[in-house]
C-alpha cells in the first residue's frame, strides 16, 4: 500500500492526540495538588503526556510534503527511540509505588505502546511503506497506554 493511503489516518491522528493532550493538561490541572502529592503520579502524568505529543509530533512530521520516504522512517525511528527510553525510564523510576502485578501492565503497555515506532521507522528507511502498519500499531498503543494513565490520574485519585 502507497503511502499516501494513509494521509486520512495520520491527519486523524494528529486531531485526535492534540485534543487529548489538551483534556489531560485540563483534567491534570484540576487534579494537580493530588498528582504532586503523590510521587509517582508525576512520572506517569508525563508519560500520558509524552506518548499523546509523541503521536502529535510524529503525525505532523509525517504529513510534511517532499519528505523522502527514508527521512520520514528516520524521524519515525530517533523519535520512537527516544521516546521508549525516556518513558521507560519514567515507569522504571516509579517502580517502588506498585505492586509487582501493576508494574508488570506498566512495562507491558508501554512496550506495546513504543517499540514498535522503532519497527516502522527501520521499515520506512528500508523503503517499505508497510511500516506505517507498525506505525498505526504504535499510535494504537500509545493511546491506549496515555487513557489508562489518564484514567489513574483523573479517577482512581479520587476514590
Amino acid at each position: 500500500m502507497a503511502f499516501d493511503a494513509w494521509l486520512n489516518f495520520i491527519t486523524a491522528q494528529a486531531g485526535v492526540s492534540a485534543a487529548l493532550l489538551g483534556l489531560l493538561f485540563i483534567g491534570m490541572s484540576l487534579n494537580l495538588g493530588k498528582i504532586v502529592s503523590i510521587g509517582s503520579l508525576t512520572d506517569r502524568a508525563l508519560t500520558a503526556m509524552v506518548l499523546l505529543f509523541v503521536i502529535l509530533f510524529l503525525s505532523s512530521l509525517l504529513l510534511m510534503p517532499g519528505l523522502t520516504l527514508f527521512a520520514r522512517g528516520l524521524g519515525v525511528f530517533a523519535v520512537g527511540f527516544v521516546t521508549w527510553a525516556g518513558c521507560t525510564l519514567l515507569v522504571l523510576s516509579s517502580r517502588k509505588d506498585q505492586s509487582r502485578g501493576r508494574f508488570a501492565v506498566q512495562v507491558f503497555l508501554l512496550q506495546i505502546a513504543t517499540l514498535p515506532y522503532l519497527v516502522a521507522g527501520a521499515l520506512l528507511m528500508g523503503g517499505q511503506p508497510s511500516g506505517m502498519y507498525w506505525f498505526a500499531a504504535a499510535v494504537l498503543g500509545s493511546l491506549l497506554k496515555a487513557l489508562t494513565e489518564a484514567w489513574v490520574l483523573m479517577i482512581e485519585i479520587n476514590r
